[in-house]
């Protein structure tokens, strides 16, 4: 079972609904997404999908289209993605882990 699966399988039992964010890595800049994580686990986020900006993102509506377009003209890469994991792994988080589901 996958930590996705745990995360849906919990909230089932409870009864309850589960919440997934996404944010685009690097929108604006590296600093603001790892507090938008933060920010979104503390408000109860179950999954955060921290996702690549890509230049052609015509199949995401204008608000990730337009995150995509500022993080890439900020810099962010899938390398810089990847190093911000590696350096802040509590981006990595699932907010599940308050439920011990997180292993």
């Amino acid at each position: 079972m996958t930590r996705i699966d745990k995360v849906m399988a919990a909230r089932k039992a409870a009864g309850k609904k589960a919440i997934f964010i996404y944010i685009t890595a690097g929108a604006p800049d590296v600093q603001a997404t790892i507090e938008a994580v933060k920010r979104a686990e503390a408000a109860g986020a179950d999954v955060i999908e921290l996702g690549l900006p890509f230049s052609d993102p015509m199949a995401d509506g204008p608000v990730i289209q337009t995150a995509s377009v500022v993080a890439l003209k900020n810099g962010m890469t899938m390398a810089k993605e990847l190093e911000l994991v590696r350096e802040d792994p509590y981006v990595l988080r699932y907010s599940a882990d308050r439920d011990g589901l997180y292993q």
